[in-house]
């Protein structure tokens, strides 16, 4: 089987797997995080990865009222995303949207994930500025909320 990295990829494994996201064509079963890996490296799959269950794309959404981490989050490429505070924060403003930044478990369990800006795995609380998450290698940590009943 042809491998991209340690992966084989998307041509090989078939847009149909890719659309279900767990079985193979020899009765195994692949991880839905496995085949996102796959699909994140091809355009076409890229494309199906952006769709959300309604058929609408996701959004993005800043959550953050401290100057130094919005300014971090632009400089990395979230130009142009819609900002609120987390004073003004709403549900259907976040529901099956990708938010950056702090916002309760209640609201944090309808997006599709939530990313905080840490150093290391400790998300950054404190009011701090641009060039300080840069020197201390800040990066984005994805968090994702599920609900059991």
């Amino acid at each position: 089987m042809e491998k991209i990295g340690e992966y084989p990829s998307l041509e090989k494994v078939g847009g149909k797997l890719a659309e279900q996201g767990y079985k193979n064509k020899q009765g195994g079963r692949f991880t839905r995080q496995w085949v996102r890996q796959i699909m994140s490296l091809h355009p076409e799959g890229r494309a199906l990865l952006a769709r959300c269950k309604r058929g609408q794309p996701a959004r993005n959404v800043i959550v953050e009222n401290r100057a130094g981490v919005i300014e971090w989050l632009m400089k990395h490429g979230m130009v142009g995303v819609q900002r609120v505070s987390p004073q003004e924060v709403t549900v259907s403003l976040v529901d099956n949207a990708y938010v950056y930044g702090d916002i309760p478990t209640s609201l944090a369990v309808l997006t599709r994930s939530t990313w905080l800006v840490a150093i290391g795995n400790i998300p950054v609380r404190e009011n701090v500025s641009c060039e300080w998450l840069d020197r201390n290698n800040a990066r984005l940590v994805e968090y994702k909320i599920k609900r059991y009943e």
